[in-house]
């Protein structure tokens, strides 16, 4: 996060590195949670009689969606999630394959963001957090135009972020290829 507090600094004098990184993180997790860039794709079993799916997840991330399919590559749809754990509405009558496509956003106490999003999303998500501190009233680093342009930045590499996530990786590979009736 270090890296985010040197480069937005100048545009946002006098911010406090605590200020900057936590509109960092809020940026990192909307944009994570609006456009599903972030993906993980992992086979798992239920146990008979049980319901509770718990996903293993990367260090600080949470679920912001997910997708279930069964050994038939059927969508599974009866199920809540949660931070963590998938919870199925009925218990399953035998051990049952699942495979889990998981969309993942940082958590709100996360201190790092994953590599993923450093090197592929920086310049997104810098100018989304750059935005959000412009548009504080009345602070020393309010600055409309400034905020404007940003917004316009951030805008453009969320549209990004969206076609790639639907364009590779696990997306089109489990995705695309399957049923349409979702």
């Amino acid at each position: 996060m270090e890296r985010f507090v040197d480069s937005m600094l100048p545009e946002v004098p006098g911010c406090s590195s605590y200020a900057i990184k936590q509109a960092v993180l809020r940026t990192a997790i909307q944009f994570c949670q609006d456009t599903l860039i972030w993906q993980l794709a992992a086979e798992k079993t239920i146990n008979v009689d049980d319901s509770i799916l718990t996903l293993s997840l990367e260090t600080m991330s949470q679920i912001a969606d997910c997708y279930l399919f069964d050994a038939n590559d059927d969508r599974y749809k009866n199920f809540t999630r949660s931070e963590i754990t998938v919870t199925l509405y009925e218990a399953v009558t035998a051990d049952t394959d699942f495979n889990t496509i998981s969309f993942l956003k940082p958590t709100e106490t996360a201190t790092a963001l994953p590599d993923m999003l450093y090197h592929d999303w920086y310049s997104g998500i810098e100018a989304g957090a750059k935005k959000r501190l412009q548009v504080q009233a009345g602070k020393s680093w309010y600055n409309e135009k400034l905020a404007a342009y940003n917004n316009s930045v951030y805008v453009a590499e969320y549209h990004k972020a969206i076609v790639a996530a639907r364009r590779t990786g696990i997306y089109t590979e489990y995705l695309i290829k399957r049923d349409t009736d979702y």
